[in-house]
């Protein structure tokens, strides 16, 4: 594949993420730390068009499941699903073409950065984290 046929493939790839994708930073509890909290990255594309959804799986990796059926129209959705290090370069990848969701994509590759080097003692990140997963909560709501 030349350079330009990649190019166009990661802008079809972002223009597609743009418009049916999320980004979220997830907040669970654990007994792994102190604190009893683990933050992680999670992107989801959803569609009713399978092989759409494939082939993110199949250019990226993750995972695909089927969601559910439409009520209305009788549509299976498929989910495709990347967490933590697989999404931090996906989202590399295609982020000089994001458009709608380039502050969000900034902030997931932020977060994935600092928690995959272990910038900040285990204190100050759980504040940060913290701090991340509300102003990522309103980025996706459009109020920040």
């Amino acid at each position: 594949m030349t350079k330009q046929e990649e190019a166009i493939k990661l802008a079809y790839v972002a223009g597609l993420f743009d418009g049916e994708g999320s980004i979220f930073i997830g907040k669970q509890k654990t007994d792994r730390n102190k604190s009893g909290l683990l933050f992680r990255l999670h992107i989801e594309m959803c569609n009713t068009n399978e092989l759409a959804v494939r082939r993110m799986q199949l250019y990226f990796g993750g995972s695909v499941y089927e969601r559910y059926a439409d009520l209305d129209t009788r549509r299976t959705l498929w989910s495709w699903q990347l967490r933590g290090q697989m999404a931090l370069e996906f989202l590399k990848v295609i982020s000089p073409y994001l458009r709608i969701k380039k502050p969000q994509a900034e902030l997931a590759i932020e977060f994935q950065s600092r928690q995959r080097l272990g910038r900040y003692t285990q204190s100050h990140t759980n504040v940060l984290d913290e701090a991340n997963q509300i102003l990522m909560s309103q980025m996706n709501k459009g109020r920040a």
